[in-house]
């Protein structure tokens, strides 16, 4: 339960091996931010992981933070090479599969006992079968609405992965209500208790955010431009931008598109990212769409900062990290219709996500008419809105893991 005297110890599974998931970095982030703002009960937060030196570089956690490193993370064999090794003696390879998740799990539940660990958010991490409440998260469930993008087997891989989530989680942590819905539809007697959590950007108020005047001599700007913030994977639609770009070329000649975020080595070959590269090197868009990869933070947050609005043109989202970091800051939206948007920006501009005219005309719309800024106070008192509903719903989830009723 949670403790009315003393600390109530919360333990976080962290297993990021790389900075090329920024949203799911940035989510770890800001759970922990989360903890430590909770004024109902005396929160400790402490991240469990392999490596404590890379997950201290990737979070850019506080000293305060403790970290406790665990044999639970090192690499074990994997489910492919189980099913070969099962398939050729003959052993059932679930069975064989739930023999390791239950000694890993027995190794971590030695590790929580010895810091006095009341509940563990195991967040995407589906291995944990142990003895203290855990507390799941199902980002999205874009490999059913986006079928097409996944393998049979990368589909069947998160289908038991988010069965296991709701079949041991006490709780389960739900991006929107659209994933909501998806989750009672996958699993409609599942065990778990759900939350819903709108994540919110906890930590754009602390961080340094580069200046314009930096900003346009990092990067050449100078004219207006708008920012694009994701990883380049296929579903998070780039194309569709640089086209809208290309058809925007004589009324809108002096507008950039800066596109930040990694490039993972399969998209790198991939035929979607093959096209982006063709529209943005033609004559007509060539130096107007900038790839700029991965960025260190306050260069990114100035870029959003000073941006004439931030798109986000994705086909399936859970609850999407930039879209939070540019409410944030005020800026304009145009994002793509679909109801994760809906859900987390009502107020923003819509296109259809598979027209480029559609988007070029809002584009257009939204950089030729006088808009009306929001003023400081406007933004500062929506930041804090957001910022209490997320700690509120985080606390939500811990008093349901605990056992603990009541209206926060």
């Amino acid at each position: 339960m949670l403790h009315n005297s003393g600390d109530t110890v919360v333990a976080i599974l962290c297993s990021i091996a790389d900075e090329s998931w920024m949203g799911g970095a940035n989510y770890y982030k800001n759970i922990i931010e989360a903890l430590s703002s909770i004024t109902q009960a005396r929160i400790r937060p402490i991240v469990f992981c392999e490596n404590e030196s890379l997950t201290r570089r990737v979070l850019a956690l506080k000293p305060a933070v403790s970290v406790a490193e665990s044999t639970y993370f090192c690499p074990n064999l994997s489910l492919r090479i189980i099913r070969k090794v099962s398939s050729l003696l003959g052993i059932n390879v679930d069975k064989t599969a739930r023999f390791i998740r239950v000694r890993r799990s027995r190794k971590l539940d030695i590790d929580l006992k010895k810091h006095q660990v009341d509940i563990v958010f195991t967040l995407t991490d589906s291995e944990y079968i142990g003895s203290v409440p855990s507390i799941g998260w199902i980002p999205d469930f874009m490999h059913v609405r986006l079928a097409s993008f996944f393998t049979a087997e990368e589909r069947a891989s998160r289908d038991q992965q988010f069965s296991r989530l709701a079949s041991v989680s006490k709780v389960v942590l739900l991006s929107s209500r659209v994933v909501e819905q998806d989750y009672g539809k996958m699993f409609p007697m599942a065990p778990a208790k759900t939350q819903v959590v709108h994540f919110t950007d906890l930590l754009t108020a602390r961080n340094a955010v580069t200046t314009l005047e930096n900003l346009k001599a990092t990067f050449g700007i100078s004219g207006p431009y708008v920012v694009v913030c994701n990883t380049f994977w296929s579903h998070k639609n780039h194309v569709v931008v640089a086209e809208a770009l290309n058809l925007l070329a004589e009324t809108l000649p002096n507008l950039t598109v800066m596109a930040t975020g990694s490039i993972p080595e399969p998209i790198k070959s991939s035929e979607q990212f093959r096209a982006l590269q063709s529209i943005v090197t033609n004559e007509r868009v060539k130096g107007r769409f900038r790839i700029l990869g991965s960025l260190p933070r306050p260069e990114q947050m100035g870029l959003i900062k000073n941006a004439k609005a931030l798109i986000n043109p994705s086909l399936s989202e859970g609850w999407n990290t930039a879209v939070e970091e540019a409410k944030n800051f005020g800026r304009p939206l145009i994002l793509s219709d679909i109801p994760v948007h809906r859900e987390q920006a009502p107020d923003a501009m819509f296109f259809q996500p598979q027209s480029a005219k559609d988007l070029a005309s809002k584009l257009k719309l939204l950089l030729q008419k006088e808009n009306v800024e929001a003023s400081v106070e406007e933004i500062q008192a929506g930041n804090e809105l957001r910022r209490k509903m997320f700690i509120e719903q985080v606390y939500g989830a811990l008093q349901t893991a605990s056992g603990e009723k009541g209206d926060l």
